[in-house]
């Protein structure tokens, strides 16, 4: 756009050089009455630079009134809440797997016009609720999923994102995003195969601390076979190259869901066009009319 205004200086600074050369040439030829012969066209000039800084701003297409897309599109958002057992370690308070009920309310809260949806994961994965925009219900439903929802104990990441495909497919999902809420680690890379595959984005919200913590159980913490405590870490390097399979982005426990959320609108927003009234044609006829104005002049010459 800068470039397109620098033309009108330059077509100012050419447009004198001419109109000088030309007076040279005419006051050869005429001698004392070029004068008098010259009078219209300092006027004639000016009306043409008017005219061209006229057609210069129609061609940067201004707009200008309310736009019609200041709300962003309606997002459908499929969480994936894991709940095997070091779910419940503590290094993130009060523990990981409250923490993430409580951002599932947050996330609940700013929802507005997008519809959300819950699958409970460990082992395996299966569907607790599906996309609804009753957020109540959703609080409730949420709020019952813990480490004994799903039977089979582990951390099948893929399973839970090929089940949360699965369930947008079928609700006709259009704009959506997958939001894993997890602890665990990708297994042989399992979770950021299906992430690649599934036609919608993958982020992950990353529960837990490489230092780690023990998983409380009645009467102490959870022992191996070996008869030592156990201690669950986080695999950041895992899950990250999930996100990056499924062109998605890693949040922390330092991080809201909101703000997954408020990345998708903007994202949404970003591609839709700028829908605010064009005003280029009041310029454009303001450049035609004077040159109009100018070719008249030049004809009763």
């Amino acid at each position: 756009m800068t470039a397109v205004l620098l033309v009108l200086p330059l077509v100012a600074i050419l447009f004198a050089w001419l109109r000088r050369q030309r007076g040279e040439r005419e006051r050869a030829v005429v001698g004392r009455r070029w004068p008098q012969l010259s009078d219209a066209r300092p006027t004639r000039g000016l009306l043409f630079l008017t005219a061209l800084a006229c057609a210069l701003v129609a061609a940067l297409k201004p707009a200008w009134g309310e736009s019609t897309v200041a709300a962003p599109a309606p997002i459908d958002v499929m969480i994936c809440l894991d709940v095997s057992r070091s779910m419940l370690a503590e290094d993130v308070r009060p523990n990981r797997l409250q923490r993430a009920r409580a951002e599932l309310n947050a996330l609940a809260d700013a929802l507005g016009d997008d519809r959300i949806g819950l699958v409970a994961f460990a082992g395996e994965a299966r569907l607790v609720v599906p996309l609804t925009r009753d957020v109540e219900s959703f609080r409730e439903l949420a709020e019952g999923v813990g480490t004994l929802s799903v039977r089979r104990g582990g951390t099948d990441l893929a399973a839970a994102i090929r089940t949360a495909t699965r369930a947008l497919t079928d609700a006709g999902s259009r704009r959506a995003c997958i939001l894993l809420v997890t602890d665990g680690e990708d297994h042989a890379g399992a979770g950021a195969t299906a992430a690649r595959i599934s036609p919608w984005p993958t982020h992950v919200l990353a529960l837990g601390t490489e230092l780690g913590a023990k998983i409380p159980v009645e009467g102490g913490f959870l022992r191996d076979r070996a008869g030592n405590e156990v201690v669950t870490r986080l695999d950041p390097a895992s899950l990250e190259a999930l996100v990056d399979a499924g062109d998605g982005r890693l949040y922390d426990a330092g991080d809201a869901l909101t703000e997954v959320l408020a990345e998708e609108q903007r994202t949404t927003r970003a591609g839709e066009p700028d829908r605010r009234a064009q005003r280029y044609q009041w310029p454009l006829l303001a450049a035609v009319l004077l040159w109009l104005v100018d070719l008249g002049r030049r004809r009763t010459r």
